[in-house]
């Protein structure tokens, strides 16, 4: 079969907010104690009432040696106990939090004691169980407390609208879950999938949408879509390569947290979209190379944390904020372009990125936070390009071999040899030729016969000097234009006051 459309349940009226449910949920970490249940599964509960004994079970967490979070894994029958001792007292289990084990795609079946007269919001939504039966003394259920398990049976007295699984409409499609026919968003999908194509209809991809679903293999994300939700490709560990197409505006929290063919082959492309990334929306990744495009707005906190496999990450000059450690742990990073327009760089930024050879400091940059540039131990040149020393501390450049060769502006060498910290370095060299030297990634210059092309300009003030800092010649480009030079020889084009880039005339 090609297209396989069905619904999991009865009823008509649908409100899909249960994965943004979940995701306020694991940012919860309140719980008054924990305990094994016989079957050796480890369940946190709440006290909800002191006098009465009574507790809600709820889901537990870790912190692994990576530093991430992880969700408990359970047994695949899950029996939750009807009274739990803790500190000499017996408690009740009356409650299913909230979201306490929604997403739990190892759970087939569960057992809920007679105990338990409420069942919380997106309890058991996504979980692996098919077929449920819930005894009749539970007379609160909350909306969407059995997303997408296809049978539920129950003959209690719960009202609401919705509630649980037969009061909501939702459409599968290639094992791609939609809250209705439209398919504008994508809020779940079934174990085992290794491809999802997703429909041209499609403008938000919920949070944890795909979460471990790590036979996942490839996906296509549409032209139109708007947003990808937090944690929403969150260790899908067998990811290949991905285009984030122009119409994204927000690549969430956590998105790609993880994900990706750990062996390098993957890539990521964002297809020059105008949009922020999120706070460690790549960390941990294993993909081997990035493009950024030209037009991403902000990088979030350890968006590019341990991304182990990357050697080259250029940011375009329409970034005007990247977070701390961003770019923190990469071992294999050799080289960053950083944007011109940023204004700060923040902790940690390129702290353990041993393999990294050379940083240039963009003529934009005022404040220079603690551990930016912690241990790179191959650093063998700094070029600032800010004429008066960006503020800086001993732990921002601590760990740093202080003979290496420090480039500042002509006529900024003494500025930064009074500095208090950047008096550290004892190779200080001016550079005069007046003309910037990092490279320059937003457009494609090439020489031709008399002059040079340039292409991919929105607008932009392109200006051409010789090699003595003379300014040669200067327009505005749109898309392509074309540049005569008096003669053969080395020139240095600037675009849109990026640094300039050596182009040879032959």
């Amino acid at each position: 079969m090609n297209t396989i459309m069905k619904r999991v349940a009865l009823a008509a009226a649908f409100m899909v907010w249960a994965t943004a449910s979940f995701a306020q949920q694991a940012n919860d970490w309140e719980h008054d104690f924990k305990s094994v249940t016989p079957q050796g599964d480890t369940l946190w509960y709440v006290i909800t009432d002191t006098t009465l004994h009574h507790v809600s079970v709820r889901d537990a967490y870790y912190r692994g040696q990576d530093g991430f979070i992880y969700l408990v894994r359970y047994s695949d029958t899950l029996v939750i106990p009807s009274t739990v001792e803790h500190e000499g007292i017996t408690y009740i289990v009356s409650e299913l939090y909230k979201a306490a084990f929604a997403y739990h795609n190892e759970i087939r079946s569960i057992v809920i004691p007679t105990t338990v007269t409420t069942i919380r919001d997106s309890a058991l939504a996504f979980s692996g169980i098919v077929e449920l039966t819930v005894h009749d003394g539970v007379d609160t259920i909350g909306p969407y407390a059995f997303y997408l398990i296809k049978n539920v049976i129950y003959h209690g007295t719960a009202t609401g609208a919705p509630w649980g699984a037969l009061a909501m409409s939702a459409y599968e499609e290639d094992g791609i879950f939609y809250p209705d026919s439209t398919r504008t968003r994508v809020v779940g999908c079934r174990p085992g999938v290794t491809q999802a194509l997703l429909p041209s209809s499609v403008r938000t991809i919920e949070p944890t949408a795909f979460s471990r679903i790590s036979t996942l293999e490839t996906v296509t994300l549409p032209e139109g879509l708007d947003s990808i939700g937090w944690r929403a490709f969150y260790r899908c560990s067998s990811l290949g390569s991905v285009v984030i197409p122009s119409t994204v505006r927000v690549v969430g929290d956590e998105s790609f947290c993880v994900a990706f063919n750990p062996d390098g082959s993957a890539t990521v492309t964002i297809a020059d979209a105008e949009c922020s990334i999120g706070s460690s929306a790549f960390g941990g990744s294993g993909m081997g190379a990035i493009d950024l495009g030209n037009r991403i707005t902000s990088i979030g906190d350890g968006a590019f944390e341990y991304c182990y496999n990357i050697d080259t990450i250029i940011v375009p000059n329409s970034c005007t904020y990247i977070g701390s450690w961003a770019f923190s742990d990469n071992s294999n990073l050799k080289k960053i372009h950083l944007p011109e327009g940023l204004d700060t760089i923040h902790a940690g930024l390129l702290a353990w990125c041993f393999g990294l050879e050379k940083v240039i400091i963009p003529s934009s940059v005022v404040y220079i936070d603690s551990m930016a540039f912690r241990e790179d131990r191959s650093l063998t040149e700094i070029r600032s390009l800010a004429t008066t020393p960006p503020q800086a501390f001993w732990s921002t450049i601590d760990y740093i071999n202080f003979e290496l060769l420090l480039i500042v502006p002509c006529h900024s060498g003494d500025a930064y040899a009074a500095d208090p910290y950047w008096s550290y370095f004892s190779n200080i060299e001016e550079d005069c030729t007046g003309i910037p030297t990092a490279e320059t990634p937003q457009s494609t210059i090439r020489s031709i016969e008399g002059g040079i092309a340039i292409e991919g300009c929105t607008g932009d003030r392109i200006r051409i000097f010789d090699t003595g800092g003379r300014l040669i010649a200067e327009t505005i480009c749109h898309g392509t234009c074309s540049l005569r030079l008096p003669a053969a020889g080395i020139y240095m084009v600037q675009i849109a006051g990026r640094p300039a880039r050596k182009v040879v005339i032959q």
